[in-house]
């Protein structure tokens, strides 16, 4: 097969995926049509790719490359975000669908989004108030869920908020996500016994993206669930102003900046058509304090019941039964479909022994237990089925038409040259040609010709007895062929 680790390999490992009773069953990359390239991270591309089992199925298969993973010391960060990823299923998260891999590259195959992602979109649109309380309730429900599954996304971001072909906006890339300790987390989610305790989750390495990381994060230190809240902050700010309260050329400056001063949205500074409310979140979000930071004493409770979202139907956006204000235009909302990786990155010293490194077995098995099958959504399934059925009736239907229409066709033909007759010199009669009758003719001169040179070659090669060949040539022996429209005989062998 070539596309997965081993081809010995008849199990998951211990990720509990159970036991895979054919290899001949698990997904490769020849599974999917590459179409374009829509994003790059940091270890590869990210495709959109169609299924070739369902036709109108289409993924985003994330390509991390070995070599890359193992230059920088990630294989951890990558392994748990696949584990991360097989936990979670929640309608506002690029969901992961399945993963596997060869001896080069990990593959990821997550749910497709063409609406593009909010950073895409944010040069050329500006939200309002509305559109903008929309997105943020999105994002908080996506947050909430992944915060009672025991995990902190630490990256929230434009670049990973991506929308759908319906306006909602999904939660995507777990890339630098972390496990919350199991102290902190009970039976109904995230513990929320004590406010130290919900902030001291164990989290100190400094992963992130400057301007939205928090200021706990940046400076080292322990930091948790309203480390998502701040960055949430961050969004509602630049959606308000079209810019970050905290902005730098490099992650120091950025850090100084959060340090220097902290930002809050004065009455006279709200934008036209904003509401205080709408200032009132964001100030309480974007507190550089984790303990005053809205959300820590009660988790993401606090943030659905300010009275920014007053009145708002949760569970109406939950079951997307609400109607998104902004849609996305019709079609892939991406940029450049040619992305490339530097080309110095292939002449660093790292990356070459990384190259090197990824040949040996004793590597390739530190990614063992990377599989997953895919995972189609029985909603897709169904649909699926019911026009796998309505095609099939249709191609019936086609085809008694088709047959129709040939037969119809047929009759014209023979009709046209039985009305068709070559003129006489002398007296100008018609001679007509019964085309049916000449058919027949040929038809029954072909069969007996084909019996006469079956029966030869069985007396030449095959050995067959002097019975059965006087038979056969009995039955060619008196027959006169006409000469209309007699084909030549074949030669005698």
């Amino acid at each position: 097969m070539g596309n997965n680790t081993f081809n010995s390999i008849k199990e998951t490992g211990s990720n509990g995926l159970g036991q895979i009773s054919d290899i001949e069953d698990l997904i490769t990359k020849n599974c999917f049509e590459k179409q374009y390239v829509v994003g790059k991270g940091g270890f590869g591309k990210v495709w959109k790719v169609q299924s070739k089992k369902f036709s109108n199925q289409a993924y985003a298969l994330k390509e991390m490359q070995k070599s890359r993973i193992i230059a920088r010391k990630s294989l951890n960060s990558v392994l748990l975000e696949r584990t991360l990823l097989s936990q979670l299923n929640h309608p506002f998260i690029i969901n992961m669908r399945g993963a596997f891999q060869d001896r080069e590259t990990l593959y990821l195959v997550m749910d497709y989004c063409s609406g593009g992602d909010l950073r895409y979109h944010l040069p050329y649109k500006y939200f309002n108030e509305e559109e903008t309380r929309f997105m943020v309730a999105c994002m908080i429900l996506a947050t909430e869920y992944v915060h009672t599954q025991g995990i902190i996304h630490r990256d929230i971001k434009p670049e990973n908020l991506v929308f759908d072909e319906r306006g909602y906006l999904m939660l995507t890339d777990f890339g630098i996500s972390r496990q919350l300790p199991m102290t902190q987390v009970d039976e109904k989610g995230l513990s929320e016994s004590s406010a130290f305790e919900n902030m001291l989750c164990g989290v100190i390495d400094t992963s992130g993206t400057p301007g939205y990381m928090s200021p706990e994060a940046m400076c080292k230190l322990p930091h948790g669930p309203v480390s998502d809240f701040f960055a949430i902050g961050i969004i509602v700010y630049e959606m308000m102003y079209r810019k970050r309260p905290y902005s730098g050329p490099n992650k120091q400056a950025i850090r100084d900046t959060i340090l220097a001063k902290q930002v809050q949205i004065r009455a006279h500074e709200i934008p036209t058509n904003w509401s205080i409310e709408a200032a009132d979140f964001c100030n309480k979000l974007i507190r550089r304090k984790p303990s005053s930071r809205i959300g820590f004493n009660h988790g993401i409770s606090e943030l659905k019941q300010h009275p920014w979202f007053s009145g708002f139907d949760w569970n109406a956006l939950l079951n997307k039964k609400m109607r998104a204000p902004w849609v996305p235009p019709r079609g892939d909302n991406y940029k450049g479909k040619n992305t490339e990786f530097p080309a110095t990155e292939e002449k660093d010293i790292a990356f070459i022994e990384a190259e090197r490194l990824v040949r040996r077995d004793t590597v390739q098995k530190l990614f063992e237990g990377f599989y997953s099958d895919l995972q189609i959504p029985s909603q897709f399934i169904d649909e699926q089925a019911e026009k796998t059925v309505v095609v099939k009736n249709r191609l019936s239907l086609q085809n008694v038409k088709d047959t129709q229409g040939l037969l119809k066709k047929s009759r014209n033909i023979i009709s046209h040259f039985s009305k068709l007759s070559p003129k006489n010199n002398n007296n100008n009669k018609v001679n007509k040609v019964n085309i049916m009758e000449v058919r027949d003719k040929n038809f029954k001169i072909m069969q007996q010709i084909n019996h006469q040179y079956q029966c030869q070659n069985s007396n030449g090669s095959t050995g067959i007895s002097s019975q059965k060949s006087s038979i056969c040539s009995s039955g060619m022996k008196n027959s006169a062929l006409p000469k209309i429209g007699s084909p030549k005989m074949p030669p005698k062998i």
